[in-house]
């Protein structure tokens, strides 16, 4: 179910706020209706689990027994009497698996401790190296730029999420361009210091935009784009990006361990 309303917001179907509301109306069901009723108007791929919910029957108005009259949620019997209806047993066991495990998948996005250490590791396995010449990291995935060995200065650009790197387009850094050692970010202080940047670049409602990771990348640009203000090279740097829906904006730089700010640029209402 997760996985389904995960895969509706990133095409689109469904706002962030709607997703999470959906998530919450999940983690709170008790009938396998319910569960279809957040689903039912989503476009989901044939063979995902949570589009069998689509199908399962509503629950009819259980019969009154023993003087009692039923009503309400359907309870364990009548998940049951579901089954009976046609919900496959290897779709309900997928599905519970979700649910039970949406407070892991929380913890293992992008912008947590969790997920960022993953995907340090999943990179190191794939490119054999912790070095990138620029990381931008979402709250769904990650975009990097992946020096290609041997290159002279050639990088490929890979978005990587739950399902791993997926390769797009390439480039070629200017001359000098130094890489940046993903093993040398402080996870914990990452996120620590998103709190931070929450807490103090006045910014209404925030929450975080992005997170970059970069040396000195197409100095020039980057710094016109970030606000950052550094003699060239541009330190090795984390910079944390904070936004709100009306897309005003602060940032937080710091060094890649996380311990010495670099640059703070909280947001400046106009007059």
């Amino acid at each position: 179910m997760l996985d389904a309303l995960s895969i509706a917001f990133s095409e689109s179907q469904i706002s962030s706020e709607e997703r999470e509301r959906r998530v919450t109306s999940a983690l709170g069901s008790r009938g396998l209706y319910e569960l279809g009723g957040l689903v039912s108007d989503l476009q989901l791929p044939p063979d995902h689990p949570a589009a069998e919910l689509t199908r399962a029957p509503e629950p009819a108005t259980p019969r009154p027994a023993g003087g009692r009259t039923g009503g309400g949620r359907p309870d364990g019997s009548r998940r049951n009497a579901l089954l009976a209806g046609g919900v496959g047993l290897a779709a309900v066991a997928a599905l519970v698996v979700l649910v039970e495990s949406g407070s892991d998948a929380e913890e293992t996005r992008p912008l947590t401790a969790e997920g960022f250490a993953r995907f340090v590791d999943d990179y190191r396995d794939e490119f054999g190296t912790t070095e990138v010449l620029h990381a931008e990291v979402m709250e769904e995935y990650i975009s990097v730029r992946v020096p290609v060995e041997g290159g002279a200065g050639r990088w490929r650009f890979y978005n990587y999420d739950e399902d791993g790197f997926s390769p797009n387009s390439g480039g070629t850094a200017p001359e000098g361009t130094a890489t940046v050692d993903l093993a040398d970010v402080d996870v914990d202080r990452l996120v620590e210091n998103q709190g931070t940047a929450l807490d103090t670049l006045g910014v209404e409602e925030p929450e975080i935009g992005r997170v970059v990771i970069a040396d000195d990348f197409d100095a020039g640009l980057y710094r016109a784009v970030s606000g950052l203000d550094f003699e060239v090279p541009v330190p090795p740097h984390v910079q944390i990006f904070v936004t709100n829906e009306f897309t005003e904006q602060g940032s937080l730089a710091t060094d890649l361990a996380g311990t010495e700010v670099l640059q703070e640029n909280p947001f400046t209402p106009a007059p």
